[in-house]
């Protein structure tokens, strides 16, 4: 760390974690000489106090073992929101090391503080090697090894209000800082501060689905300014943000160029086997996915669990969120036999390691779900689904987004068990829900819209799904543009309202539309382009044109069958299909299997 500017952006990166972080976090810092210790201690105390944060300090005690210093932070958190946790270099040993290491999770479940772990930096090389996860937690490491020079500015030169924290739940305080940040940032903001801040602003415009704000704030802001005054791995952080704003904006070809780039260039600098080279990778892995690219993904998302797994160990977070990903790139490729016993493995390792109800828990219990109703197990589907989403509203609350997408997903699974009296009200709800707080056009609303406009029209309330409907598809094609998979559901869910309603002039060219892209984009044997080609062999079927129908319907059961296996739901319902095509057109049709029950 060198003197001036750097040692005041490094007090910056410091104060805005202890005022904007988690109530739970690990920060480490390392400092030799006593002038360094006292200004970022001050830096942390004036932080704190804008705040409203009570602050406590915990001396190591050199008598006491890991049990004994585990109960001391949970003492003073009691009361306490940071901790500073001093005395510390004579005291880590080996087995100490190791007795924190196991205390992870009790820690972050009892001691619900800002916990600033003051170290020598031998102290962190032992933290990142002897406690890797613990290490692995750790909110930020803030290195003050010089003394500041006279003219580093005092924090107090932070000149714009903070809210106490950001309301992730509601919208407005979110939008409100961003006008806190761009006032700041058109005065003469400090440049060795203006990465920090301006990463925060794109943060919050992603968060808020505004994909051109968080674009400009990433790319013009804080990407030069990572360049100019902090490291390589801020400049990797930074695109990564912009290849998320891609991933989520529909842009996956700019996306995996710019993961392709990151992935490179850290594997350079870092190392292959490096945990941010390995997260760059997992990250392109998913873009490929998100595209479709599932030929891409699978081999990529294999090859970075395989090395997790070596390097971590199976029950590593890294190495089960690796696991998690495999499984879900399984379940997009039709391969559920696979993905299953992946997300099996997945939610009893986290089970075991944070307990039933932590939030990565139930996310994986809500994954694990998705994957059974895939499959057509229904009945194993609702009842884990009604169980997250029971959980998830007494630890998150109702409007969390994370229980509005348990809500959505229950909504979607009472639909395709055809409890609609359950699912229509459910997805009212979640609309509603997420109207308020992502706003109408936000990638999750417009979602839940959809399948409340699927839900209206198994319903038969084709006058509230047709509108519905053709809204999303516009937004969609607007915000995600006309190739995005979530586009061409839309236009896929249009057709078949259409087609409910006797529009066949309407829906056959957008079946056939959609069919064309999908079997462009993700392939002529993805689920999606399956299911495409069955409806639009049941459009033809509707309109009397048997001989364009039959040839498409016997071609979707066979991929159906050697994809899904035969008794799948969607094999089911495409046999049954064809066995009418057939019947309406006098042929015989032959099956070891009866026909399934009507579409």
């Amino acid at each position: 760390m060198t003197e001036g500017p750097a040692f005041g952006a490094e007090l910056g990166r410091l104060a805005r974690a202890v005022g904007h972080g988690p109530d739970f976090q690990i920060l480490i810092v390392e400092a030799v000489s006593d002038e360094a210790r006292r200004m970022a201690r001050e830096a942390i105390d004036h932080a704190a106090k804008e705040r409203g944060l009570r602050v406590a300090e915990v001396c190591w005690d050199p008598t006491a073992d890991a049990d004994g210093l585990e109960r001391l932070i949970v003492a003073a958190a009691a009361d306490t929101d940071l901790i500073h946790l001093s005395g510390a270099s004579d005291w880590l040993t080996y087995e100490r090391w190791q007795g924190l290491n196991i205390r992870r999770d009790r820690l972050a479940e009892s001691a619900r503080a800002r916990l600033v772990w003051w170290l020598h930096p031998q102290n962190v090389a032992e933290m990142a090697t002897q406690a890797p996860d613990l290490w692995a937690w750790r909110g930020g490491v803030y290195s003050f090894l010089n003394v500041a020079s006279p003219n580093v500015s005092p924090l107090t030169s932070f000149d714009f209000p903070h809210e106490a924290r950001v309301n992730r739940t509601d919208p407005e305080p979110r939008r409100n800082r961003i006008r806190e940040i761009r006032s700041w940032l058109e005065g003469t903001p400090q440049p060795e501060l203006v990465y920090e801040v301006a990463r925060e602003w794109g943060d919050l415009a992603l968060s808020l689905g505004e994909f051109d704000e968080a674009r400009h704030a990433y790319q013009d802001i804080a990407l030069p300014a990572a360049r100019l005054h902090h490291t390589a791995q801020e400049v990797l952080t930074i695109k990564q943000a912009l290849a998320t704003v891609a991933t989520e904006a529909g842009d996956f070809g700019g996306a995996i160029e710019i993961l392709k780039d990151a992935a490179e260039e850290s594997g350079r600098l870092l190392g292959a086997d490096h945990p941010d080279t390995l997260s760059s990778r997992n990250n392109l892995a998913g873009a490929y996915r998100a595209a479709g690219r599932l030929n891409d993904a699978i081999p990529l998302f294999e090859e970075t669990l395989t090395t997790r797994e070596e390097l971590l160990g199976p029950n590593h977070p890294h190495t089960l969120t690796s696991r998690n990903n495999l499984a879900a790139a399984y379940q997009d490729a039709g391969r559920l036999n696979d993905a299953i016993p992946l997300h099996e493995e997945t939610l009893k390792a986290l089970t075991q390691l944070l307990g039933p109800n932590h939030p990565n828990t139930l996310g994986s219990r809500n994954n694990l779900a998705i994957a059974y109703r895939a499959a057509g197990r229904l009945n194993d589907a609702i009842p884990l689904l009604e169980e997250t989403l029971a959980a998830q509203e007494q630890l998150l609350g109702a409007d969390h987004p994370d229980t509005l997408s348990s809500r959505n997903n229950l909504a979607g699974a009472y639909y395709a068990a055809g409890r609609l009296n359950e699912a229509i009200p459910l997805s009212e709800e979640t609309l509603a829900a997420l109207t308020q707080l992502l706003g109408p056009n936000h990638p999750h609303t417009l979602a839940s819209r959809n399948n409340l406009a699927n839900a209206y029209r198994e319903a038969g309330r084709l006058n509230d799904a047709i509108p519905l409907s053709e809204e999303t598809l516009e937004a969609r094609t607007r915000i995600l543009g006309p190739n995005h998979p979530d586009t061409l559901s839309s236009r896929n869910n249009l057709a078949n309202a259409y087609q409910a309603a006797g529009r066949l002039n309407d829906a056959i060219p957008l079946h056939e539309e959609t069919l064309e892209a999908r079997t462009r984009i993700l392939g002529p044997n993805h689920p999606h382009t399956l299911t495409s080609r069955n409806n639009l062999a049941a459009a033809y079927y509707a309109a009397g044109r048997l001989n364009d129908a039959i040839p498409l319907f016997e071609e979707t059961l066979t991929a159906q069958t050697q994809l899904l296996g035969p008794d799948h739901p969607d094999t089911l319902r495409s046999r049954n299909n064809l066995a009418v095509a057939c019947a309406a057109a006098g042929k015989p049709f032959r099956s070891e299997e009866q026909p399934g029950t009507s579409a």
